[in-house]
């Protein structure tokens, strides 16, 4: 909780500085350099029009546009990425260690007690995430607003929330472990791999240029149904494959790779190793 409490404040300072800057331009007779400075971090924060169009005209291009740009631009986002969420998700992964130790997170506990913790986790985290909505709704959605929300004010919401839906989940587990439903939603877990790279295939040719081209055309409720049709999809194949096979393709070509010799696929075949 130290590492969690030094994240939360440094970005919380970070995003003081923002919201301070949006304060400062927003002052009668504000200086240009200070209006410059903000003017530079709406640009920065993906608000500024020029910028917008831009990113809809490469990514309704072609394939290698699209992959040159990310190598100029964006080859180090995903390391950046992993030390900004270092101070959230470790803490996390040691919370969950922490759980998974005193039987919280393998169901030990009662029904009385993961009721309590969906309640005040679940219900704590959902009011102040509700409140970080909110903000962000009367401020108009502005770019440098939302930017510092997130970063901040949004965290101690997010762990209890992630408590509290673990305490759900098990509950939800112990009632309807041998529903249809909920088996077609644990084997796809079991296919995770292939389904999260399966869906950004098919969602990147689905909006990008090289595919149907519907970047920027649709609206954020339209996109509801697009996250629909996916879930769908995931929940029809992943049960019916892991009758035949072992493995989702791409979980058994992981292993294959990690233990240096191909693992047995098919069903009808000899058993996997243990985990």
């Amino acid at each position: 909780m130290i590492f969690y409490a030094a994240g939360f404040l440094t970005f919380s300072i970070v995003s003081g500085v923002m919201m301070y800057s949006q304060y400062e331009a927003n002052q009668p007779g504000v200086s240009v350099s200070a209006l410059k400075e903000y003017r530079a971090l709406q640009k920065d924060m993906g608000g500024d029009p020029a910028e917008i169009a831009s990113d809809i005209a490469l990514h309704r291009g072609s394939y290698t546009q699209i992959v040159q740009h990310k190598i100029d631009d964006q080859l180090f986002d995903p390391l950046i990425g992993l030390l900004g969420a270092l101070f959230e998700t470790l803490p996390l992964m040691l919370i969950g260690m922490g759980m998974a130790q005193n039987g919280f997170i393998t169901g030990q506990g009662t029904a009385g007690q993961y009721r309590k913790w969906t309640f005040w986790a679940g219900g704590g985290g959902l009011l102040l995430t509700g409140i970080c909505a909110y903000i962000n709704y009367r401020s108009g959605f502005d770019p440098v607003t939302v930017m510092a929300v997130e970063m901040a004010a949004t965290q101690p919401g997010r762990i209890l929330m992630t408590i509290g839906y673990a305490a759900l989940l098990i509950l939800i587990v112990r009632r309807f472990a041998h529903s249809g439903l909920l088996q077609r939603i644990m084997a796809a877990g079991r296919a995770a791999f292939t389904n999260y790279l399966g869906t950004s295939i098919l969602m990147t040719t689905l909006f990008y240029g090289y595919g149907l081209g519907l970047y920027g055309h649709i609206g954020r409720a339209q996109l509801y149904l697009f996250v629909l049709a996916a879930w769908a999809v995931m929940l029809f194949w992943s049960k019916p494959w892991l009758v035949h096979f072992h493995y989702g393709p791409l979980e058994w070509l992981w292993r294959s790779l990690a233990r240096g010799r191909l693992q047995p696929f098919g069903r009808n075949g000899a058993p996997p190793p243990p985990d």
